[in-house]
């Protein structure tokens, strides 16, 4: 009976084994693959007829690998690395990587999403760094996610990117338009404005019906959207616009982090 049990342990234990390098293999070719595609490219000139950035905001970022394989852009705000719950997944730590090829590990401090599509959806992760050997910058927060030339930067299919674009005011909130699309791996990059404050949180998972006001207005109650307008298409039967894309106000991340305490 002990020789049994002895045999069934080993063979779980050979086929743990066999399951971890198989995931070690999936994790590492993950990585390995984002950074190969790592080409920086430079931002466009904002095509804004109002107030204009003369130059692009000091802003660094840094890749973010979870255990599962997921990738994303985080930024930094008061120590932490800000990023999307999604990006983070379940992992309780995650793999750094930034700018300038600096390694670290970070754990999540905490998390904030709403699983259903309404004004209510939050998709935000605050990571601790562990090592402290990233040369991410500290961004400021502004107040309120204002109207004005915006400006972004991450990691887009896990080339380094940054563009410009305009945010625009709508009746009840800012609605964000950019001259580019984002893509997966923007996930959790920075929006800022000229001053280099942050306003917003790219989410590249945001999927939100925003309706037409009588006066042709689009009504977003706690979202910012980042398509292109001319991009827009109506969704039949539901007497909106739908966004792939979104931003999430700086409004919700200064409501998570106040929630934490050192």
């Amino acid at each position: 009976m002990i020789d049994r049990l002895t045999g069934v342990f080993q063979a779980l234990l050979k086929f743990s084994w066999y399951i971890f390098r198989l995931w070690l293999f999936i994790f590492v070719l993950s990585v390995g693959l984002s950074l190969l595609g790592h080409t920086p490219m430079q931002a466009t000139k904002p095509a804004y007829t109002g107030q204009v950035c003369t130059q692009a905001p000091q802003v660094t970022t840094t890749r973010v690998f979870s255990l599962m394989g997921a990738q994303g852009t985080g930024f930094g705000v008061a120590g932490n690395i800000i990023t999307n719950n999604h990006v983070v997944g379940w992992s309780p730590v995650v793999l750094l990587i930034d700018e300038n090829w600096h390694v670290d590990f970070g754990w999540v401090r905490a998390t904030a999403r709403d699983d259903s599509d309404t004004a209510a959806h939050t998709d935000l992760a605050v990571v601790r760094p562990l090592l402290g050997t990233l040369t991410v910058n500290d961004l400021p927060m502004a107040r309120t996610s204002t109207a004005g030339t915006v400006y972004t930067r991450g990691f887009p299919k896990g080339s380094l990117n940054d563009t410009f674009g305009t945010m625009w005011p709508t009746v009840s909130e800012n609605v964000l338009d950019t001259d580019r699309v984002v893509t997966n791996g923007a996930s959790g990059s920075p929006v800022v404005n000229c001053k280099g404050e942050v306003v917003g949180v790219i989410a590249t998972q945001l999927k939100l019906p925003l309706f037409m006001t009588p006066d042709g207005s689009l009504h977003s109650p706690r979202f910012m959207d980042l398509h292109n307008l001319s991009g827009m298409g109506w969704v039949t039967g539901r007497g909106g616009i739908w966004f792939d894309n979104g931003a999430i106000p700086v409004e919700r991340l200064q409501e998570l982090l106040a929630s934490l305490s050192d």
